[in-house]
């Protein structure tokens, strides 16, 4: 609705919750998350039509794994399910603004590791960006009119130690990792980065 501020931590006996503090009041409210998913922090988001969705722990071989609730819910139990994507669970996972449709970055290998749109109602998935070693996509949050994407890009640049150059560890070298925003337009599939220096 608009009206809430959410974030997710645990306790100290590792049991989830989700905080809430409605715009107009100044009381934060807890909300104990208990059984699956059994830790969510900050792995959820929530859609136009009230759905939690919060990527799972496992993933890998087996496939990438999410639980889903509606708000109102939260206390019966998720609803879980697989994607057939493989690799490890990077970044954020976000909604389409028509709750239909969600955002998941991946790593593990060249192969496997892009972002994928996930059709929440049929499973189906296309993957609309590759990432390379240089460079990767941290979120996709989608725009109020469902026609682009703020895509949070990590690019990243190997600086190499000229003095050490002959030594095959490579342990003085240095990775450096800059965030930049681009918008990607989900009908040309083109992105345009985001000035904001």
């Amino acid at each position: 609705g608009s009206d809430s501020l959410i974030w997710g931590g645990a306790d100290i006996n590792m049991v989830s919750y989700l905080k809430l503090n409605r715009i107009d009041s100044d009381e934060e409210e807890e909300i104990l998350v208990y059984g699956a998913p059994a830790s969510i922090y900050n792995e959820f988001t929530i859609s136009s039509k009230n759905e939690l969705l919060a990527r799972g722990q496992h993933g890998m071989n087996s496939g990438c794994e999410f639980y889903k609730v509606h708000f109102d819910e939260i206390l019966e139990p998720w609803n879980s399910f697989t994607i057939p994507l493989n690799g490890s669970k990077f970044g954020r996972v976000n909604w389409h603004v028509d709750g239909n449709k969600f955002y998941v970055p991946m790593t593990y290998s060249v192969e496997t590791a892009g972002l994928f749109e996930v059709n929440y109602n049929t499973l189906e998935i296309e993957k609309l960006y590759s990432f390379c070693e240089k460079q990767f996509i941290y979120q996709a949050i989608c725009s109020p009119n469902g026609k682009y994407l703020i895509i949070q890009k990590i690019e990243r640049d190997y600086i190499i130690d000229e003095e050490h150059a002959d030594d095959p560890t490579g342990i003085y070298n240095q990775i450096v990792e800059n965030d930049k925003l681009w918008l990607y337009d989900l009908t040309t599939n083109k992105e345009t980065p985001l000035p904001l220096d």
